[in-house]
């Protein structure tokens, strides 16, 4: 794993802050949902074991690419505020923008903006992680797709795993191969999906081809019951798609 740079990035945001160290909020109460607030890379709590690295270093590359204009990052990082729930704790528990967040440990910036949009911090644990997962904002899968105890997942964004069918997911969906739907962990699926039906060791050999074969599957019939499956026919997004496989994405 790429260590975060030593030369980080402190934005200056008004407004509480959550501090790890003493788990509390720095106005002793916690913000209402709703607000946007600031905090420390490292306070956030991965709701998921794995990401993607592939897509984790092309969002770290943009982000160092920009680290020197202040006036860029703050922009980028008010428009790409990290949505938590609150837990036990007053945890910020991220429940979307994984990669992102790596991402911004990676390049050494160390503070963002989160949006609070529930909070939990009267749950215990066990009952906080089983309305998580109720609610859709908990994915306790391990890298191979395998189920995990809410308690083994990572508590810091840095450990997270790596998943190569999750890479293998978003860049056949930015493709054109599926669209992009609001469904929690969608990519997810489809990346299980994958895993099923492409050895690993095929991705291992031919990366580029796997994934055309990826793109080929979303056509197929199995694959309708996914979220943003496309239909059996060929589609102008996917045939377009197919000439910029492992392309750029954006942040």
């Amino acid at each position: 794993m790429r260590k975060a740079r030593n030369t980080s990035l402190s934005i200056e945001i008004a407004g509480p802050a959550f501090c790890r160290g003493m788990g509390a909020w720095s106005d002793d109460e916690p913000p209402r949902p709703g607000k946007v607030v600031k905090v420390p890379v490292e306070a956030l709590r991965p709701t998921q074991m794995a990401v993607g690295m592939r897509t984790v270093t092309q969002k770290r590359l943009k982000l160092e690419s920009v680290a020197g204009r202040r006036k860029r990052v703050q922009k980028l990082l008010e428009k790409r505020s990290i949505p938590v729930v609150l837990g036990p704790g007053g945890e910020p528990f991220l429940v979307d923008h994984h990669h992102f967040g790596l991402a911004l440990w990676q390049a050494g910036i160390e503070t963002t903006y989160a949006r609070i949009i529930a909070d939990l911090t009267h749950m215990a644990p066990t009952a906080f992680w089983r309305q998580m997962e109720t609610e859709g904002r908990l994915y306790p899968f391990d890298e191979n797709g395998e189920r995990v105890a809410p308690g083994r997942l990572p508590t810091w964004l840095h450990a997270l795993r790596h998943d190569t069918y999750r890479d293998m997911a978003a860049e056949v969906r930015d493709a054109g191969g599926f669209a992009k739907v609001a469904e929690p962990y969608a990519e997810f699926r489809w990346a299980d999906f994958f895993r099923a039906r492409i050895p690993l060791a095929a991705v291992r050999r031919g990366y580029e081809a796997a994934l055309a074969e990826a793109v080929a599957l979303c056509r197929s019939r199995d694959a309708a019951h996914l979220p943003g499956y496309r239909g059996r026919g060929r589609s102008k997004e996917a045939d377009a798609g197919r000439r910029e496989l492992g392309g750029e994405r954006r942040l």
